[in-house]
């Protein structure tokens, strides 16, 4: 054991240990240096080096040298304890102790400088812990760097890979009171997104006239309490929305304005969106994710396949929304709409944006990503923004319904693209009032007061007893999902039999409630300052006569019921096509 232990002492096996250990403690160190980038001003470490790194910062720069001190330290302090039980200095010249005395000196000497050697690492340690400490404490109180971006094809946040799961949910399409609730049901179908639209009539009704303290219609609520659960926003920011609202969520009044044209550059159009962004945007610029906020993307307009805007139009008009969201403080990402097809796409993509895409069931995932791909092929995700659960209700016309395992196949195949997806809707509720649009390809469909969509989530605030697993098992597939049964129904009241007993002539009642208007013409809602409901056009005829004859009314644009002398005669509107025959 002793002559292992001088065998350690060697100046040669001294020599091999110190440089092995320095290669250790200093080349490796530099190696994982160089292997580590900074991307967004985070530094990161790839694949396993993170944690090789991190083992080495504990055994190399902690227990190892202890280790060897340790060592080192017994080896010397066992051949001087030796030694000196053998070791006699003598001045007897003719007895020669000199090897002993030698190695004696040796191993006193590498003791003395091994206690140094000690002294001076636990001062440095002690020294390190210190101001890692003072560090630690100093960039704790510092606010954590967030962002949102786009790094190649990819959604990153926070430095990582992000898929965006998410579903739309409209502010104005349920009660306040039932917002929690909704918002809840989301996320435990496994959406970490939701987005929703800004409906510029709701918040500038009449012209000039700005209304954003009505709680209904508080989206700054909406969109914290979904911050509250942990989901991300995504805001259509308009200002065309679609949305199946009443003229594509525009305010009735632009339609007065002189010499305007909407949805392509005209300067009367570009000071009313100006005036409603200047009260708009300042309420969401704080709600931004990097500011600490969960809104990580804005979408300007909707749809970018209509004809009769040229592609000219389409840019320009579209850099003058983005440059109007940046202008006034939007640094987040912001996102264009097309169908996946060449013309759309065409008109879709300007700099400074990304463009999602759109379609139905029905439409192939692999060529929709292949055409995405045709134009953009780099630094733009792949995500489907509005994909159709079913389809909205028309007037007359049955129930909208999709199978729930052909709707979640299509999920699976857009995600197994690497895909994020919106689901429009995961939630779609009511059309309360007149909010309702209508919908007109080559026949006009008025659509119904419900809103249900055949979504995850009902009208009434149900999980689909089939869709909403069929797709949380799907989500589960490539994001981590604790396992849970469907939600079941909520309870449901009965409100009795309600009989009425009385009755009321709706014209005979209107006065003191209408306003009258003198014109030898009908005259249009809205210059009548009216968005919607109801106007009773009269006039007297005369010299009329005892024969039947036709009412023909080609100008009709909505609904019209006609009475005469107080006797209905029928209706004429965009479903009622055949003329009404007047009967005296």
């Amino acid at each position: 054991m002793n002559a292992r232990f001088r065998t350690f002492s060697k100046p040669s096996t001294t020599r091999f240990l110190i440089i092995s250990i320095s290669v250790i403690m200093h080349i490796v160190p530099s190696h994982i240096a160089i292997l580590t980038t900074i991307e967004n001003g985070n530094c990161r470490q790839y694949g396993l080096y993170f944690p090789f790194y991190t083992a080495y910062t504990v055994i190399c720069l902690g227990s190892l040298q202890l280790a060897v001190m340790v060592v080192f330290g017994y080896m010397a302090y066992r051949n001087a304890r030796r030694l000196h039980t053998i070791v006699r200095p003598t001045e007897n010249r003719h007895i020669n102790n000199r090897p002993n005395t030698n190695l004696y000196c040796r191993d006193q000497s590498l003791l003395v400088m091994l206690l140094a050697e000690a002294a001076v690492y636990v001062l440095t340690m002690g020294f390190y812990s210190c101001l890692f400490f003072f560090i630690e404490n100093a960039t704790s109180k510092q606010p954590v760097i967030r962002n949102f971006t786009i790094i190649g094809n990819d959604f990153m946040k926070d430095g990582q890979l992000y898929r965006i799961i998410a579903g739309s949910i409209h502010y104005w399409r349920s009660l306040p009171q039932d917002w929690q609730n909704r918002l809840s049901l989301i996320k435990k179908l496994g959406c970490n997104t939701i987005t929703t639209y800004i409906w510029w009539a709701l918040h500038e009704p009449e012209d000039g006239m700005f209304v954003f303290d009505k709680p209904e219609h508080d989206f700054l609520l909406f969109i914290q309490l979904a911050h509250s659960l942990d989901l991300l926003v995504i805001v259509g920011i308009g200002p065309y929305i679609t949305g199946d609202v009443d003229f594509g969520g525009f305010p009735y009044w632009i339609t007065k304005q002189k010499q305007i044209s909407i949805r392509r550059p005209n300067q009367v159009y570009y000071q009313l969106i100006d005036r409603y962004f200047d009260q708009l945007i300042p309420r969401l610029v704080p709600l931004q994710y990097h500011l600490g906020g969960n809104i990580i993307n804005f979408q300007i307009e909707d749809d970018s396949d209509l004809p009769l805007i040229s592609f000219d139009d389409s840019h320009l008009y579209y850099g003058y929304l983005r440059d109007g969201l940046i202008r006034r403080g939007i640094q987040t990402l912001i996102n264009t709409l097309a169908w996946p097809d060449s013309l759309s796409l065409k008109k879709a993509i300007i700099p400074n944006t990304w463009t999602a895409l759109e379609y139905t069931i029905h439409h192939s995932t692999p060529d929709a990503l292949a055409t995405l791909r045709k134009h953009l092929p780099d630094n733009n995700p792949f995500m489907v923004m509005e994909y159709y659960p079913a389809w909205m209700d028309y007037e007359g016309k049955p129930h909208q319904t999709m199978d729930s395992e052909q709707f979640s196949n299509g999920v699976d195949k857009i995600l197994s693209y690497n895909g994020s997806i919106n689901f429009y809707m995961v939630f779609g509720g009511t059309n309360f009032q007149f909010t309702n649009g209508g919908d007109w390809t080559l026949v006009y469909h008025s659509i119904t007061t419900s809103y249900d969509y055949d979504t995850m989530i009902t009208e009434c605030g149900d999980a689909h007893q089939t869709k909403f697993k069929a797709v949380r098992d799907v989500i589960g597939k490539y994001l981590p999902l604790e396992p849970m049964p469907t939600p079941l129904p909520s309870s449901k009241g009965l409100y009795g039999t309600i009989q009425f007993d009385s009755q009321a002539e709706l014209i005979q009642n209107l006065r003191p409630f209408d306003v009258l208007y003198n014109s030898n013409t009908p005259i249009q809602f809205e210059y009548l300052n009216q968005s919607y409901g109801y106007i009773l056009y009269s006039t007297q005829l005369k010299n009329f006569i005892d024969i039947i004859e036709p009412l023909l009314l080609p100008w009709m644009q909505d609904r019209a019921v006609v009475s005469l002398d107080g006797i209905v005669q029928g209706c004429i509107g965009w479903s009622e096509k055949d003329p009404i025959t007047i009967l005296n």
